[in-house]
């Protein structure tokens, strides 16, 4: 039986100063590491936006952790959409019913 890696990661950059503001995510978004993402939502909340684009086109994998600080970014922020998701994170947004939340461009 294959040994599980126990390393997942995400990377999270936030673009500075963009209209609307960009958050990009490559990497495993689960359990682990939704935290990363959390506080850069924490942050880009905190300014008020009227829009934030997850620019998800690295997201290899993403788990209920990770679909919940997308929603909870939508909750926040008048308009959330996703910028090229994966198809892991698409797969995960419809089979879930949240892509009339979950937008993408």
């Amino acid at each position: 039986m294959a040994e599980l890696d126990d390393e997942t990661w995400l990377d999270v950059t936030v673009e500075p100063s963009t209209d609307p503001r960009v958050i990009r995510a490559a990497g495993e978004l689960d359990a682990s590491t939704a935290g990363g993402l959390r506080d850069a939502v924490d942050g880009v909340a905190a300014g008020s936006p009227e829009t934030l684009v997850f620019d998800l086109a690295g997201v290899e994998f993403i788990d209920s952790s990770g679909l919940a600080v997308l929603l909870e970014a939508a909750a926040r922020i008048p308009k959330v959409v996703m910028r090229s998701p994966s198809v892991a994170v698409l797969r995960v947004v419809q089979v879930t019913g949240v892509d009339h939340v979950l937008t993408s461009e």
